[in-house]
């Protein structure tokens, strides 16, 4: 069994994973990602029963593999009557169960007018000179250590042991992500469809 969640999501699912031994697996931006993954996985005998994208949609690949709000909306329900009959609780405290239990995810997302793709462009290379000496990546984002560095756009990730990343890299695009300190991630990057940088830190917590 199988869940997916793309990389701008909530990390919530991926340590659930580790957790519950089911396999997790990471996708760049749009569901057309996260469905031609799990039917590849489905070609390999498994079986990716859950997908989703903070606050875009979810998938139920079994009913259609792409973001559908009705099969969203029917599993929430049945769901919730069964966390009612079963076991006494609203979704809120079903919600509070699973934080207690897996930890507690917060996310913050947020977005900045770029006034054109050249200054995109120009403020993702600042940001990857930044305060390097020598370096392939910046040390510190603040006063936090990086503990990894990925870069879609130069296809460069110091978490892999060839340092090339495991999602698809694109030149045209621009995607940073880091890791930090204190269990926080941090993901920057410019939009497809709209003149703005998107960034998105969901943090970790015990």
């Amino acid at each position: 069994m199988a869940m997916l969640a793309s990389t701008v999501s909530s990390q919530m699912l991926g340590y659930m994973a580790k957790a519950e031994g089911f396999i997790f697996e990471e996708t760049l931006t749009g569901f057309k990602w996260l469905g031609n993954a799990a039917l590849q996985l489905r070609e390999k005998g498994v079986n990716a029963l859950y997908a989703f994208e903070e606050a875009i949609g979810y998938m139920f690949t079994d009913t259609v593999p792409d973001k559908d709000g009705i099969s969203a909306a029917s599993v929430f329900l049945c769901a919730t009557i069964h966390w009612a009959n079963k076991e006494r609780l609203t979704p809120l405290q079903k919600l509070e169960q699973l934080y207690k239990k897996y930890g507690y995810f917060e996310s913050h997302n947020s977005y900045f007018i770029s006034p054109s793709p050249a200054k995109t462009r120009e403020v993702f290379e600042s940001i990857r000179n930044f305060g390097r000496e020598d370096e392939k990546f910046p040390k510190y984002v603040g006063k936090r250590l990086v503990l990894r560095w990925r870069d879609l756009t130069t296809g460069y990730d110091s978490g892999t042991l060839d340092n090339v990343p495991n999602l698809p890299v694109s030149k045209s695009s621009d995607m940073i992500t880091c890791w930090l300190e204190d269990e926080i991630r941090f993901s920057v990057r410019g939009s497809g469809t709209e003149p703005k940088i998107k960034r998105m830190q969901p943090e970790f917590s015990r």
